[in-house]
């Protein structure tokens, strides 16, 4: 079994949160898998409500086979002593599916990941990875590796 790693490459439908770092809301999560640049570049969220980006995300390649599972990587820290929140998400075919809310308090980075569901139910094909887009909702003030 493989694993495929899908990096943003582009803006998604939503643009709703604040680049920090890069002119593009992308371009500020778009790190290396294992080589997270901290707080360099990142999206930041200041207010009590929910924002969402969304990313598009490098295309398939040459895989074939199954696909297993789809999963959500981030990495959250608040820039201030406040608690902040952060869901992750998938959007394919203007249909969401958003996962579990993580809320801290700490101005160190952590790192969450949790495996999602094809949005609109059934199995993922490689034509769903060729359009799938990556989403994050941020509420309070946080950087997202």
């Amino acid at each position: 079994m493989s694993t495929l790693h899908l990096i943003p490459n582009g803006a998604g439908d939503a643009t709703g949160l604040t680049p920090v770092g890069a002119a593009n809301n992308w371009q500020c999560v778009d790190d290396a898998v294992g080589a997270p640049d901290g707080d360099t570049t990142r999206v930041e969220r200041a207010a009590s409500s929910y924002g969402a980006d969304n990313y598009n995300l490098t295309g398939r390649t040459t895989e074939q086979g199954t696909i297993n599972s789809a999963t959500v990587y981030f990495g959250i820290a608040a820039s201030v002593a406040q608690t902040i929140s952060a869901k992750p998400g998938l959007r394919l075919s203007g249909t969401d599916v958003t996962g579990t809310q993580v809320s801290m308090a700490s101005t160190s980075y952590t790192d969450y990941n949790e495996a999602l569901t094809r949005p609109g139910g059934g199995s993922f094909t490689w034509d769903d990875i060729a359009s799938l887009q990556g989403t994050i909702n941020l509420r309070g003030t946080l950087g997202l590796v």
